[in-house]
């Protein structure tokens, strides 16, 4: 007490220097310990990056010492941006990218990959995109590998600049709420969810889809390339390829079941590489039936729905490369192993029906994934060929217009000319003269006739004898603008440009679809469709 009170000078300085003494080792302590971490993490946190991410961003930064020494501990060689392997062979710049090269040019290329601390939010540049507030890269966790999303200059439909996409085998990835490694997936590509969202009322959508001719069809994979997805629900519309070429699939879900499911081949397997199509849609987002889906691709309309299009509270676009079912692709190319695996393994009438369903490249999941766990220490190994897609013109508005905004002029004009194109294989087989009866119809106020006159088919060729026919909506000059082709099954494709409605003089261009023995019929607009019905004479 008497210390505390009377303090010894001598004493207090002994406890500040000790006090001191500690801190300066505590400091010290603290600053080796942190320069000891620093030098850890050069090492640690680059263990789970691609060999490609690595180089990607010692191209950016190529004096930062942890990228190079993670490059010189795992003996990488990085040339403008990509891990390569020493090769002797040589590539002519100017040939068709190959579904297996690792990207497209280096030259201007801006990557949209590696740590995810960059960028998750690609910024899409007009060339390539408009409509949208922006899109975020699908399934995140991990870093994406620079091949796999990327802009380039080599191939593009319009102005200078287009999206590559690429997934390789095992290119899966995760979230917080799904895992594609789990599920048998793989996938690069973008989403614009968010406040992006779509609730209700019409849109046009617009885009562009290239594939290199060295492509390869890996069916029984299903390889999406763009969704139309949903909030509280599942996907409501897909863009895929299948064993048959590029198909339209509806998932919509409106009751509650699957009983509005419906799929249809827009682009043959045949058709379907080595040159650009072009996807034009108009829809109108609505769970009641004044619904519609319309889907026109080279300018041609391929797809005409009426109905519920969503079940879901709000609906938002994807588009890149998602690969489902890949244990499917590895189970077709060892189905004699699947067979020797039942053998001794026995099997269940479900996997009896399965490997049926296989052996015709059909399957569904998550039976595939089963079936490849089961039997696969019988199997041979099966690499599973790269996915290659170049995307160009994606966009959205809410007129026609606003989505062909990227289009030169000269552009437009070929694709107004191939609107008029008719090219259905014609046949001689229902050449004659017919009577035709022309019917505008609505929902609401049902069928009602505006024409009637004859036709005549020549080796499969459709014409309106305008001088024998007539037209209340307008001048028989409007039938002079219609053609027609009838092939042998007399499925007819056709067009013309008429009016609906009486005093107006207001035209629009019709696409007409359907068979000789029922209708043929296309939408004039939103609320009318025209209907031309044939008789033989």
């Amino acid at each position: 007490m008497n210390d505390f009170l009377n303090p010894n000078p001598l004493l207090l300085y002994s406890k500040f220097i000790l006090k001191y003494n500690l801190f300066v080792k505590k400091l010290f302590l603290l600053l080796l310990l942190s320069l000891g971490l620093s030098t850890i993490s050069y090492a640690g946190p680059y263990d789970d990056w691609p060999d490609d991410a690595i180089c990607m961003w010692l191209d950016q930064k190529p004096t930062h010492a942890g990228y190079l020494g993670e490059a010189k501990r795992r003996g990488l060689n990085c040339e403008g941006g990509v891990a390569v392997k020493t090769s002797t062979n040589t590539t002519d710049n100017n040939s068709t990218p190959s579904t297996s090269s690792s990207s497209a040019k280096d030259g201007d290329l801006t990557r949209f990959s590696g740590p995810n601390l960059e960028p998750i939010k690609p910024n899409l540049p007009f060339d390539i995109s408009s409509g949208y507030k922006g899109f975020s890269k699908s399934l995140v966790r991990q870093p994406f590998s620079p091949y796999m999303i990327s802009i380039v200059d080599d191939i593009v439909r319009a102005g200078d600049k287009a999206l590559r996409f690429e997934v390789r085998s095992g290119d899966c990835n995760a979230d917080d709420n799904w895992s594609d490694c789990e599920n048998d997936r793989e996938r690069a590509e973008l989403s614009n969810v968010g406040s992006d969202n779509m609730k209700s009322g019409e849109y046009w959508f617009s885009w562009s889809l290239y594939i290199p001719e060295d492509h390869q069809n890996i069916a029984p994979i299903s390889v999406n390339y763009g969704q139309f997805h949903q909030l509280g629900e599942s996907v409501a519309w897909m863009f895929k390829e299948q064993n048959n070429g590029y198909k339209i699939v509806r998932t919509v879900n409106a009751y509650g079941d699957d009983s509005d499911y419906d799929e249809k081949t827009l682009i043959s397997k045949e058709d379907f590489v080595g040159k650009w199509h072009d996807i034009l849609i108009h829809a109108n987002w609505s769970k009641k039936d004044d619904g519609f889906f319309k889907v026109w691709v080279n300018d041609k309309l391929k797809y005409d729905y009426k109905g519920p299009t969503m079940s879901g509270t709000e609906v938002y676009h994807k588009f890149g490369i998602y690969r489902s079912y890949i244990s499917a692709y590895i189970n077709y190319h060892n189905i004699s192993a699947i067979e020797e695996c039942f053998k001794e393994k026995g099997s269940s009438t479900k996997e009896l029906a399965l490997l049926s369903k296989l052996k015709q490249k059909r399957t569904k999941h998550p039976d595939s994934l089963n079936l490849y766990k089961k039997c696969k220490e019988f199997y041979n190994e099966v690499g599973v060929p790269s996915t290659v897609a170049y995307f160009d013109e994606d966009r959205r508005g809410r007129t026609k217009a606003e989505v062909l905004a990227g289009f030169s002029t000269a552009q437009l004009a070929e694709k107004k000319a191939r609107e008029t194109e008719v090219s259905v294989a014609s046949s001689p087989l229902f050449d004659g003269k017919y009577s035709f009866r022309l019917n505008r119809y609505s929902n609401d106020g049902g069928s009602l006739n505006i024409g009637y006159g004859y036709i005549q088919i020549l080796n499969g060729n459709i014409a309106i004898d305008k001088n024998n026919s007539y037209l209340g909506t307008g001048s028989k000059k409007y039938y002079d603008t219609f053609a027609g082709s009838i092939d042998s099954n007399g499925d007819i494709i056709g067009y013309i440009e008429v009016g609906v409605l009486w005093g107006k003089d207001q035209t629009n261009h019709v696409d007409l679809n359907g068979n000789i023995k029922d209708q043929i019929k296309g939408s004039w607009d939103d609320y009318f469709d025209v209907i031309m019905q044939l008789e033989k004479k």
